[in-house]
């Protein structure tokens, strides 16, 4: 009798903690719906940029470190947009194990270190649009002809006459 009243009791604890379970994985989706669409714009930002400085030349100073700077941006919002669409099954799968202490942490977790990132490389982004910006300026300034000083430009032949002159 003492058994079975036992039983009851860690049977009647398992369903009160059931919902509880449940609204982590809740929490899981909320947290994706909320950045995953903030980590998608801001990889299509740095895939704009990354073709915007691909037209400037790998000879104007500074582009190769913003290229670089740029790779590894892409490569964290790529890692960031893994973890956000991972969470809900991470989460689901720590609740299917009953194992309330791994997905609080892993919420924790993730909802803190998405959060931080996500403002980290929207600055990373905005700064690199600045520097991409700098340098197709002096990419176009290095491509434009230099200005042509009247007082020291050798002066122009001059034609005597426009039109061919005809043969009898």
């Amino acid at each position: 009798m003492r058994a079975r009243a036992i039983v009851v009791a860690l049977l009647v604890a398992a369903c009160a903690r059931e919902p509880a379970l449940a609204s982590y994985h809740e929490q899981a989706l909320a947290v994706t719906a909320a950045y995953a669409p903030q980590v998608d714009a801001l990889i299509a930002r740095g895939q704009r940029l990354a073709m915007r400085l691909a037209a400037v030349p790998a000879t104007v100073e500074g582009q190769p470190a913003v290229a670089t700077r740029l790779a590894a941006d892409a490569a964290t919002l790529a890692s960031l947009r893994g973890t956000l669409t991972g969470l809900p099954a991470a989460t689901a799968d720590a609740i299917a194990r009953r194992q309330r202490g791994p997905v609080v942490a892993l919420l924790a977790r993730t909802s803190g270190d998405v959060a931080t990132s996500v403002v980290r490389l929207g600055d990373a982004v905005t700064a690199a649009e600045r520097d991409v910006a700098a340098l197709e300026a002096q990419a176009k300034a290095l491509a434009a002809p230099p200005p042509v000083d009247p007082a020291t430009a050798p002066a122009a032949p001059l034609l005597l006459q426009s039109t061919p002159p005809k043969h009898p």
